[in-house]
């Protein structure tokens, strides 16, 4: 009967301490001074524009020679020893 009541002291305990250390916390974050102001654009409506007449993207990939079963072997060929060893 000891051992319960003192659990339950106890869990409540660490309860307590639990939420009077949440509590604490948010207090820290309450008081804090609100972000100042930035300047707006002259008309916020307005977007930026680029010229990208001249611009190329990446080259794409090119494909490999291999046909389905080398690639399909080469995928567990780790070493690359042609055997496949698992």
């Amino acid at each position: 009967m000891n051992r319960i009541v003192l659990g339950a002291v106890g869990a409540l305990t660490l309860v307590a301490v639990g939420l009077f250390w949440w509590q604490g916390r948010a207090e820290v974050e309450k008081g804090a001074p609100p972000p100042s102001p930035e300047k707006l654009a002259a008309d916020p409506k307005v977007l930026p524009s680029a010229d990208i007449s001249g611009m190329r993207g990446p080259a794409p990939p090119e494909a490999s020679e291999l046909t389905k079963e080398q690639q399909r072997f080469f995928r567990y060929d780790r070493n690359r020893d042609q055997r496949i060893s698992r």
